[in-house]
């Protein structure tokens, strides 16, 4: 159960807590927990928080992956011209650079985005109007982005992200994959969304299956009086690890979640993916998801290779609406996860 906590006892709950002590870059064979570390220098500025990130921070939660999403500009989905946002080569050199010096392995994560479009546009249903011309452009981004990445020493690198309608065939992944192998030595992941598990053809191109896990957590008529209960969210969440677990077997390949997270407000389960989403701000509604879904992946995902929660971004605190548990009665729950704290019972 959670229980509603104030400001005063949220900072005795996070006080008591001992992080463990930080050991060195994970390896290769170490599982990927962690947090994304979004890296936007104009949210910073807009919202007054510091930039880069404080990846000790991170560290000091107990986790020992950080992503961190990079993205690649595109005008609509018709678009067939890209290029890098606020991120460029020598800003994301020095980030990644912070992050292993605060002992954190670090996944360079490329991800479109669009600046223009009607309702429902997103990478997930990019139709280039010449697709020849969009993949050789893409392969070139990215082939920069993994030269700087296996320069500043990053461990893993996506080359591609939710991008569901151009997962139909294996031929242009299979030539993105070995583009990129020629400046990246890690692994390649391919994060496929949560509704698109059965579009496997980029599978064959990566080391790596993640899956973007914004899955509705909704479960019919499980609310009380501060909304979708714990146990309610941990059914539907159970279903949905489930299918990932059909999956994995049948691709036998390494899986893991690469992006899971919930924003602070009312019906925030729902429609985890939607970062428009009015309402109140709720802490509980965030707290409950991170205890039902972390408690189902302590219990269930041992199959899987990690998990990294979306995301770590600003001050955080009890009035931040977005993603970040910082400062937020859900930052106990990765804690816990981590292996860092244990969850203090009232």
């Amino acid at each position: 159960m959670i229980m509603r906590v104030s400001g005063v006892g949220l900072l005795l709950v996070l006080s008591c807590v001992t992080p463990r002590e930080p050991e060195e870059v994970a390896s290769a064979s170490t599982r990927i927990d962690g947090f994304a570390v979004s890296l936007e220098p104009s949210a910073a500025r807009r919202f007054g928080f510091a930039f880069p990130p404080d990846f000790h921070a991170v560290r000091d939660t107990g986790a020992r992956y950080a992503s961190l999403p990079v993205p690649i500009v595109q005008r609509d989905r018709h678009s067939d011209s890209l290029h890098l946002g606020e991120i460029d080569h020598a800003l994301l050199g020095n980030v990644i650079r912070r992050a292993r010096r605060a002992r954190l392995s670090v996944i360079v994560a490329p991800f479109v985005t669009l600046t223009e479009g009607a309702r429902g546009d997103w990478r997930g249903t990019l139709a280039p109007n010449d697709e020849a011309r969009w993949w050789r452009r893409y392969r070139e981004v990215l082939r920069e982005l993994a030269r700087v990445a296996n320069e500043a020493g990053a461990s893993h690198f996506v080359i591609g992200s939710e991008l569901t309608s151009l997962s139909t065939h294996a031929a242009p992944w299979r030539e993105t994959a070995r583009s990129v192998r020629e400046e990246f030595t890690g692994p390649l992941i391919f994060v496929a969304n949560h509704d698109a598990l059965d579009l496997r053809a980029p599978f064959s191109a990566a080391d790596m299956i993640g899956v973007s896990a914004y899955r509705d957590l909704e479960v019919g008529d499980l609310r009380d009086a501060l909304g979708p209960t714990e146990a309610g969210l941990r059914v539907a969440f159970r279903a949905f690890v489930d299918e990932l677990r059909v999956t994995q077997d049948e691709i036998a390949k390494p899986m893991m979640i690469f992006e899971l997270g919930f924003r602070s407000v009312a019906g925030a389960t729902r429609a985890p993916w939607d970062y428009t989403r009015g309402g109140p701000t709720d802490m509980v509604e965030q707290a409950r998801a991170y205890a039902a879904t972390l408690g189902v992946l302590k219990e269930e995902g041992d199959f899987l290779s990690g998990v990294l929660l979306y995301n770590w971004l600003g001050a955080g605190g009890l009035h931040d609406r977005h993603y970040t548990p910082r400062g937020k009665p859900a930052e106990a729950y990765a804690r816990d996860f981590f292996g860092s704290a244990q969850i203090l019972q009232p």
